[in-house]
C-alpha cells in the first residue's frame, strides 16, 4: 500500500469537531485547532473500498470476532514488533475510553494515586475521577 500523506484536505462544512468547534467552545474561529487529535489526511483507498464494500450490505447487524480478525491483530504485532501473543490474550473494545476504563479498574483501587501526561485526550480526565481515584 503506497500512500502519501502530505495532499491537503480542506474538512469545513463536513462538522469537523476541530475546525467548527472553535467558535464553539473558544468563542474564535480563527485559531490553528490544535484540540483535538484528528487526522487532517485523506483515507488510504483501499479502506475506503473496504469500508464501501461493507456498507453495501443492507443490514449492518453485529458481527462476529472471526478468526481474520484475530489473524489480523496477531500478524500486525509479529510485522510490526516481532512480539508473538496468544490469541487468547487478545481482549475486544469498542473503543480507548471504554477501553481505559476498564483498565483503571481492573489495575488500581479507588483512592489510588494515577498520573496524565498532558495535552490528553480530555474523557481520561473523568476516568480518573468517574472511578473515585486522585488524579496526581
Amino acid at each position: 500500500m503506497n500512500y502519501f500523506f502530505d495532499k491537503p484536505v480542506d474538512r469545513r462544512g463536513t462538522d469537523a469537531l476541530k475546525l467548527e468547534g472553535l467558535e464553539q467552545f473558544f468563542g474564535q474561529s480563527e485559531l490553528t485547532p490544535l484540540w483535538v487529535a484528528d487526522m487532517d489526511f485523506e483515507c488510504p483507498p483501499e479502506v475506503t473500498e473496504a469500508l464501501t464494500r461493507r456498507a453495501a450490505h443492507p443490514v449492518y447487524g453485529y458481527t462476529l470476532l472471526s478468526d481474520r480478525w484475530y489473524e489480523a491483530i496477531l500478524q500486525w504485532n509479529k510485522r510490526r514488533h516481532n512480539w508473538s501473543i496468544p490469541k487468547e490474550h487478545i481482549a475486544f473494545c469498542p473503543g480507548i475510553v471504554p477501553g481505559l476504563a476498564l483498565l483503571t479498574d481492573a489495575v488500581t483501587h479507588p483512592g489510588d494515586k494515577i498520573l496524565i501526561q498532558t495535552p490528553v485526550y480530555h474523557p481520561f480526565y473523568s476516568i480518573v475521577s468517574d472511578q473515585q481515584r486522585e488524579l496526581v
